[in-house]
């Protein structure tokens, strides 16, 4: 199968070279702040302003996605990634503590880059990829973020932050190069007008002849999808070029022509849009309510969506990260937080590795909800450790000191296994795409803002509560994310758009349900014959 999907899968890779250096950004923190004499202030600005500008970064990008396209979107992402990293070297460069706003300036503008990356990436992946291999595609978003964390550790140990960073702005540019080579989503190219180069980017990615009958089936399947989206709204019914036959695009169509000059050959005036005004505004005021209350497949789908971002940001991660070092040094460690770290980053990579083969094969909701149930069994292990050793001083460190590695290690595979990497691309499959620009800016702009909120209170929690309360309390959020994934999630693994959307009309209560999801599937196939 990998050699029939090989394209796919080049494409996938190569278009997640922004996320690369996005993890590049978030990880450059770690191994290269304590060689810096910045002020505890100012390392907490230089760590958080990455996530605030992805939080700004994010709220654009859909629109701008749509507006000039998924592959230039992304390779012009080069450039504030060049001009981030170009700001952090001159600011070492010359003298950081009197330079710490030009350093402060390089970590939010890469960091809008990071935010936008997050938006635009499962977009492109999921276009891209047949329903067999989407989950795999879409894993590695995840991966190539905690790949370019590890190696931002790895130089780290090797490199001081000058030499670190200048590596780090030469990385983004090299990249986009290979992806030049790729190919325009097919989606996108036949939403904008391009019928040929659609099939001809269809045809390279699925390694197909011009003739061949999956290719026009697939074809009919995108502009039948293209075209839902523009009747609801979507991102290219504005008055964007459209060269979908038939499709309502915001423009005005030539039947309405001919009908305004047949009536003022008649001395008639025709204003069906002042006359209408009102019902529209009705109309889409009524489809805003039953987006927020969840009665419709858009709403459910957003719903979810957030419900996933939430989950992935709250269980605690940071948290864990955090006590690295010291679980270490209790276990009689010697190992510095540097290299510790980068065991830890290799851990993630696996398991990410691990989730792209099984993902496809399992599929989402086992992995989410297994990923949650043991990320509550190592956080409350955690939890009952510090509890023992800080609360009733006992001396468990002598005994137990392997408990805490165990449960980290645990912790951190099961994370990166399923709950921190199927948010991204599932965003993408279950939203339709009529709501793909601002459903994904809005999950991504949550995302963000929830790790911008854990990372600034982190800190406070520990010292107002203690650590054994406060991974209790991730360890709740996480149990209750085991109940979100076990009966509101949906199965989407091997399944069409088309098929996606019609299992979300289904009632809330009966999305995670077996039995609700035959019923569909046998209502689906009794449709179709």
């Amino acid at each position: 199968m990998l050699m029939k999907k090989w394209r796919q899968h080049l494409a996938a890779i190569l278009a997640n070279h922004t996320t690369l250096v996005a993890g590049l950004v978030l990880g450059w923190t770690s191994p290269a702040l304590p060689g810096l004499n910045l002020t505890n202030d100012q390392e907490s600005w230089v760590g958080s302003l990455a996530l605030l500008g992805a939080l700004l970064g994010a709220v654009p990008a859909g629109c701008l996605t749509d507006r000039f396209g998924r592959k230039r979107f992304l390779l012009s992402l080069s450039l504030p990634f060049i001009l981030g990293w170009g700001l952090i070297v001159a600011a070492l460069w010359v003298d950081t503590k009197a330079d710490v706003w030009m350093l402060y300036a390089g970590r939010l503008i890469c960091g809008l880059a990071v935010g936008a990356t997050t938006v635009a990436v499962p977009l492109y992946t999921n276009e891209i990829a047949e329903d067999k291999v989407r989950g795999a595609l879409g894993v590695y978003l995840d991966m190539m973020l905690t790949t370019g964390i590890l190696v931002v550790y790895c130089l780290g140990a090797a490199f001081d932050a000058l030499w670190l960073s200048a590596i780090c702005a030469a990385t983004s540019p090299v990249l986009a190069v290979a992806f030049l080579f790729m190919p325009e989503s097919p989606t996108y190219l036949l939403a904008d007008g391009k019928p040929e180069k659609s099939e001809n980017a269809l045809r390279w990615l699925r390694v197909r002849r011009a003739d061949d009958t999956e290719i026009q089936l697939e074809l009919a399947r995108i502009r039948s999808i293209v075209e839902s989206g523009a009747q609801g709204g979507g991102p290219h019914a504005n008055g964007h070029p459209n060269g979908v036959p038939g499709v309502a695009n915001g423009l005005v169509s030539d039947k309405e022509v001919a009908a305004a000059e047949c009536g003022a050959s008649q001395g008639l005036t025709a204003t069906p849009a002042v006359a209408v005004a009102g019902d529209d505004m009705k109309s889409a005021l009524r489809k805003v309510v039953d987006h927020v209350a969840c009665r419709t497949p858009t709403g459910k789908a957003f719903f979810i969506v957030m419900g996933l971002m939430t989950f992935m940001q709250l269980s605690g991660i940071d948290a864990v990260i955090f006590y690295l070092g010291e679980i270490f040094r209790d276990a009689g460690s010697t190992m510095s937080p540097l290299y510790a770290s980068i065991v830890v980053g290799f851990v993630q990579v696996v398991a990410n590795v691990s989730s792209a083969i099984a993902v496809d094969r399992v599929g989402r909701r086992v992995l989410l909800i297994l990923s949650e149930a043991l990320m509550a069994a190592s956080l409350a292990s955690l939890a009952l450790y510090f509890h023992l050793r800080d609360d009733r001083h006992i001396n468990v460190s002598a005994e137990y000191g392997w408990v805490p590695i165990v449960a980290l290690s645990v912790f951190v595979w099961v994370f990166a296994f399923g709950i921190g990497s199927l948010p991204w691309f599932m965003m993408a499959e279950l939203l339709p795409t009529e709501a793909q620009d601002w459903g994904s800016s809005s999950a991504i702009c949550l995302n963000w803002s929830l790790g911008f909120l854990v990372t600034n209170v982190f800190g406070s929690m520990i010292r107002d509560m203690g650590a054994a309360a406060t991974y209790g309390v991730f360890c709740s959020i996480c149990v209750l994310g085991t109940l979100f994934m076990a009966f509101l999630v949906p199965e989407t693994k091997g399944r069409s758009p088309d098929e996606i959307q019609r299992l979300l009309e289904l009632p809330t209560r009966q999305l995670g349900t077996r039995s609700a999801l035959k019923k569909k599937d046998k209502s689906n196939k009794t449709s179709k014959v």
